[in-house]
């Protein structure tokens, strides 16, 4: 909705290999679209020298959906390769826990349509444009409903103080960059996809993040036997799996993410981590 401000854009580039996207900030930057845009902030993009040392933080799940079989194998698979590494760069891995996910989504979901969606309705019945079922889901989500101009101004400091404290939160860990997935599932169903806080966490917060294939799945990615869901979100997600045969050879993917305005150190981290998957 124009004017609708509350959660930035972003460009983001789909590309084959880390230099394609490289190549693409470096060119659109350079273009200095800060002259015509004025939400744009004119910072360069200086690419960043590989790093002599690294801390990595990583996360298997936010504690509130836990992701299929194979994208836990996959981080703890990554992770392993990680601690064996043994180039120029000295890496220490931590754990790390997702900050207050369930309460970050709460604030995110109702940002995204202030208005309940209601302007993105008119626009699709203007056209008559079938209403997508997961576009009326997110629509019609328990945390999102019409707000009152005040309500808005509530609900913006209400994501000012959480990105204070996530940035708190954060710090704390004394991490360079954050492993964790970029989703709980490799190839979600149609009319499935109902959980995205893996990514739009970091949407809310304006951190940096690259998504990267690591795997696929394998016939060895068995359900967990009596698996305990902690919410009924993860009891709906971690019920779509039912086992490898149903996502046979689906790409699994991870996120790479860093602080605010750190663009350039996420990739060259993420350059890291390639020599140690290549290795």
């Amino acid at each position: 909705m124009t004017g609708n401000d509350a959660i930035g854009l972003a460009i983001g580039p789909i590309t084959r290999s880390l230099f394609a996207s490289d190549l693409f900030m470096q060119v659109m930057i350079d273009y200095k679209p800060y002259l015509y845009d004025h939400t744009n902030v004119a910072i360069p993009w200086t690419p960043a020298p590989k790093p002599k040392k690294l801390r990595i933080g990583v996360e298997v799940w936010d504690g509130y959906v836990m992701p299929h079989p194979p994208i836990v194998r996959a981080i703890k698979e990554l992770e392993a390769k990680i601690k064996a590494y043994k180039g120029d760069v000295e890496i220490e891995v931590v754990p790390y826990e997702s900050y207050k996910p369930w309460y970050a989504w709460s604030i995110i979901s109702q940002l995204y349509y202030p208005d309940a969606g209601a302007d993105d309705k008119r626009a699709m019945d203007a056209v008559n444009e079938p209403h997508c079922f997961m576009t009326d889901y997110i629509m019609n989500h328990e945390f999102v409903k019409p707000l009152s101009v005040t309500e808005l101004w509530a609900k913006n400091h209400e994501r000012d103080v959480f990105r204070s404290e996530h940035a708190e939160y954060w710090h704390s860990k004394n991490i360079d960059v954050l492993i964790c997935p970029a989703s709980p599932f490799s190839a979600p169903k149609p009319h499935t996809t109902k959980y995205w806080p893996y990514t739009s966490h970091w949407n809310l917060v304006d951190y940096p993040s690259i998504i990267f294939p690591v795997s696929e799945v394998k016939e060895t990615d068995l359900p967990v036997p009596d698996y305990k869901p902690v919410s009924p979100m993860d009891e709906f997600v971690y019920n779509l799996y039912g086992g490898p045969e149903e996502y046979a050879k689906s790409q699994v993917a991870l996120q790479l993410v860093g602080f605010r305005y750190q663009d350039e150190k996420v990739f060259a981290a993420m350059s890291v981590i390639e020599e140690i998957q290549k290795s």
